[in-house]
């Protein structure tokens, strides 16, 4: 299970590649993770702005507009990032649960034993939910 320090350094090598970066081509797979993006959050999550990208205790968070995404790396989840988009990685790798596109990146996050999750959540007030 990535811990902290794993999760940290993937938060801080994700910045320069995700901060103020549009989000477009997201794609999700049929197989079951703890929780998994739906078609509907998908389709509002396309051509959102990441505004900042941190770590709280052992989530990778992606801050949106309105929202964040919210990613656990369970046991075995990572990510992995490409300059070109990799279509025949994913149709050939069973363990890639979600993919989408950062401007000139491509990114998929894989998970072998299917104990990570991504979760959406919309902002329902004013009150930022990690601001302390």
């Amino acid at each position: 299970m990535p811990e902290l320090p794993e999760v940290e350094i993937v938060t801080r090598s994700l910045i320069p590649i995700l901060k103020n970066k549009i989000l477009t081509n997201f794609w999700t797979s049929d197989k079951n993770l703890r929780s998994q993006l739906s078609d509907y959050e998908c389709f509002i999550l396309t051509n959102k702005k990441v505004k900042r990208i941190f770590r709280q205790a052992k989530y990778l968070i992606l801050e949106l507009d309105n929202s964040w995404i919210l990613i656990h790396f369970g046991m075995t989840g990572k990510i992995t990032v490409s300059k070109v988009e990799q279509k025949v990685f994913i149709a050939n790798n069973k363990h890639v649960h979600c993919s989408f596109q950062a401007e000139d990146n491509f990114l998929y996050f894989q998970d072998i034993r299917r104990f990570g999750g991504l979760y959406f959540v919309e902002r329902s007030d004013e009150k930022n939910l990690f601001d302390s």
